[in-house]
């Protein structure tokens, strides 16, 4: 993992909607718990949205996808959601309180809307392979 940590340069943006019912503050907690390290979160009327460049906050979803014998389908998706030089995949916002990265393929599959991660980089087919192949 170090040489992938190394040689490139990926830009990480998180993005969610925020419903009435929702606690912004738990909502923040949940995709820094997921993150594994705290993002800044800008709040701006009923979303959230962080960006960071450290690729320390995909450790976690690169163990989970493995843990969870979902890589094929977190390829697939990553594949699928590819435009130029970004891609995205959906998480599940409730599994994400408690640090649990359930992947969603579809924004409706998430009663709250799920958490939506955007991975930009001049090497994202680079990126994509080390997430999700085996």
């Amino acid at each position: 993992m170090a040489k992938f940590l190394t040689n490139v340069d990926i830009e990480i943006q998180v993005f969610t909607p925020i419903f009435p019912s929702e606690s912004v503050s738990k909502v923040i907690e949940a995709i820094n718990l997921v993150m594994g390290m705290k993002i800044d979160l800008d709040q701006a009327n009923n979303f959230l949205l962080g960006t960071t460049n450290k690729k320390e906050v995909l450790i976690n979803t690169y163990d989970q996808i493995r843990n969870r014998s979902v890589i094929s389908v977190f390829n697939r998706l990553l594949l699928s959601n590819l435009n130029q030089n970004s891609t995205w995949f959906y998480i599940n916002k409730q599994a994400a309180t408690k640090g649990l990265i359930i992947l969603v393929e579809k924004f409706l599959e998430s009663p709250l809307g799920p958490i939506k991660i955007s991975l930009t980089s001049e090497n994202i087919l680079e990126v994509i392979e080390f997430l999700s192949v085996e």
